[in-house]
């Protein structure tokens, strides 16, 4: 299951973002890349504000974790503009080989302010992997 990010910008106001509630591990298959996620950051009126900086704060002990600018489809949190096409940043993550079991680390999102304020709102999340 993919989980998406999306920031809504208020008017004359700073990007804010909805918290996400990973509380659950995210189960994915083993041997194989997938992607879990994805962050988007666009103003009320559903255009792209800037792409997200990613960092990976706390690596995963038994795999990888990479990031790609991709087109997608808007969910449910881009409210007014959910089913929209835009760009957003996928994160993907590869088990090492043969591996199963759990797997955790924490991804940093530096997000453009909006409304001609200068630099980056940042926030992370913790996100536990089981590799089945």
């Amino acid at each position: 299951m993919k989980k998406q990010l999306f920031c809504a910008a208020a008017m004359a106001f700073l990007v804010s973002t909805e918290a996400l509630a990973w509380n659950d591990p995210i189960t994915l298959p083993a041997n194989r890349t997938s992607g879990f996620a994805t962050f988007t950051a666009n103003t009320p009126d559903c255009h792209l504000i800037g792409k997200p900086k990613m960092t990976l704060p706390k690596m995963p002990q038994h795999g990888t974790v990479t990031f790609k600018w991709i087109v997608g489809t808007l969910g449910d949190s881009a409210g007014i503009c959910k089913g929209k096409k835009g760009h957003m940043m996928g994160v993907y993550y590869t088990p090492n080989k043969g591996y199963r079991g759990e797997d955790r680390f924490r991804i940093g999102m530096a997000f453009p302010k909006y409304d001609f304020a200068n630099g980056y709102d940042y926030s992370t999340e913790d996100v536990t992997i089981v590799v089945k």
